[in-house]
């Protein structure tokens, strides 16, 4: 079963491809109970119930969290898995890297920006996860309709564990040069590092 068959069969529209990686695709749909989602589509040997539980346990923290992607729902499909998600509107942070920019963004954007994130984080570990990829693809942004405003949305928690009795990650793992901290030293020597004295 193609990806799209997939979803037309789960009682979705699909309107574009957003995107493709190394488990399956990415869609903009219109889904009946939902309306405009994203839709991750992927082979069936491929979709990690862990994901879907670690989802379940972000999604509570979405609702209180608007900087953190909500998951609304997934489905099996013969050989697909399907996972409803948040559509977030605009390009991830990475494209602003990879774009020849005229200038820097101004600082009060940078600040705001940065702001989001680390309050998006913290909702994550006070669900008592760890995001364990944490890189400029996964952090998505959203122009909320009928205004001006920006906000992040921190998406793709296939990596992410819950934390550990010391309140860390138990392996190292992440994309190598977008490693994030938290993976890649102890709790205690990253804070060691960041401690304000």
């Amino acid at each position: 079963m193609t990806d799209l068959v997939s979803l037309e069969s789960a009682g979705c529209k699909v309107l574009k491809q957003l995107g493709r990686g190394a488990f399956g695709a990415v869609f903009l749909v219109i889904e009946s109970n939902f309306g405009i989602s994203a839709a991750k589509v992927m082979d069936l040997q491929h979709f990690n119930e862990r994901e879907w539980e670690v989802a379940g346990k972000v999604s509570k923290q979405a609702n209180i969290c608007q900087y953190v992607v909500n998951y609304k729902g997934a489905q099996i499909k013969q050989d697909r898995a399907i996972i409803l998600m948040e559509y977030a509107n605009l390009p991830p942070l990475q494209k602003i890297f990879d774009s020849k920019l005229p200038h820097l963004p101004r600082e009060d954007f940078i600040k705001s920006i940065m702001w989001q994130l680390l309050n998006g984080i913290s909702v994550i570990h006070q669900a008592g996860l760890i995001h364990r990829d944490l890189k400029a693809d996964n952090i998505m942004f959203h122009n909320i309709y009928g205004s001006d405003q920006v906000i992040v949305k921190i998406t793709d928690f296939g990596l992410a564990r819950e934390k550990d009795a010391q309140g860390r990650g138990v392996t190292q793992c992440g994309t190598p040069l977008g490693m994030s901290c938290s993976t890649s030293y102890s709790t205690n020597a990253f804070e060691s590092i960041f401690r304000m004295h």
